[in-house]
């Protein structure tokens, strides 16, 4: 099948970018034909080459060639530019996942969309709840995960020089915003009490220097994430994340916030890594979505 995955940026190495990243990859890999949209402002950068050099597609949104396409299936993430393709290809099956509860990722509420991927169960309660869509056309399906890359393999800390008065380090990966901000405090607090190193990979937005917990090392994003995931003795972060389950998959627990739209932490919870991470394999979340293509394929014919 010809699919047609839209974001609304694709440049930076957020959680979004890298769902549809995986998703291209594995589904080109198993013989599907997968094209990458962003708005041309936002199609660039490392995520952009990156697929490239997996010999992914990727075209804007806007104009030519994107006119000259035709696809099966529109995988629509995140609401623009995903509501004009809708209208643009008006004879393909759609389906759409929702990578949030919040209201930056609500809904595209169409009859169009065949299904709606939940990535977590909080969102499908939210979906049902408060947006009014049916059980029976949301799908929980989690993040899928290259367990290549993330797996319990040390080979990177074996490099490394072992510093004997190194302390246990926690580890919060994300963008710097206000959803996080008292996630980082609270983690920054408790590193502090437990005499942790507090590490922190991501790019800020919007947080002020005040506000960034004094005892956090800050570093930059980076592709290859699962270096300092090895290098930590747990990970911290909002929801359930994707790093939260890459952390998981390296053999690490995690903390995992709750938090409202104002970022306000409601829960928290210690995980350890389930014993079955079969779930989570890109493999079998690419397995399952491409079902779902199957069937709204069919739905519309």
């Amino acid at each position: 099948m010809r699919v047609l995955i839209s974001i609304r940026q694709f440049r930076d190495l957020t959680g979004a970018e890298m769902y549809v990243y995986e998703l291209a990859r594995e589904l080109k890999r198993i013989g599907h034909e997968p094209v990458i949209t962003a708005p041309l402002i936002n199609l660039g950068g490392e995520m952009l080459a990156r697929a490239q050099a997996a010999g992914l597609t990727a075209v804007p949104c806007e104009g030519f060639p994107l006119l000259g396409m035709d696809f099966d299936v529109l995988h629509l993430n995140e609401r623009k530019p995903s509501e004009s393709l809708l209208g643009l290809f008006p004879k393909a099956a759609a389906v759409s996942t929702v990578h949030s509860q919040f209201e930056c990722e609500a809904p595209i509420l169409s009859p169009r969309i065949f299904k709606y991927i939940a990535i977590r169960q909080d969102i499908k309660d939210k979906l049902e709840a408060k947006d009014g869509i049916p059980a029976e056309r949301v799908d929980v399906i989690p993040n899928g995960i290259d367990f290549t890359r993330f797996n319990r393999n040390y080979e990177y800390l074996r490099e490394q020089p072992q510093d004997p008065d190194a302390r246990p380090m926690v580890l919060f990966v994300g963008t710097f915003d206000r959803l996080r901000l008292e996630a980082i405090r609270k983690t920054g607090e408790y590193c502090w009490k437990t005499e942790r190193e507090f590490r922190l990979v991501g790019q800020n937005h919007h947080l002020k220097p005040e506000n960034v917990p004094a005892n956090a090392k800050i570093y930059p994003p980076i592709w290859e994430i699962e270096n300092h995931i090895h290098a930590c003795d747990e990970t911290s972060g909002v929801m359930l994340g994707r790093t939260t389950i890459e952390g998981w998959a390296c053999g690490k627990p995690g903390w995992i916030y709750t938090v409202d739209g104002a970022g306000k932490v409601t829960a928290v919870e210690w995980t350890e890594p389930p014993e079955d991470m079969t779930i989570y394999s890109i493999e079998n979340v690419t397995a399952r979505i491409a079902a779902l293509y199957g069937e709204a394929r069919e739905a519309v014919r």
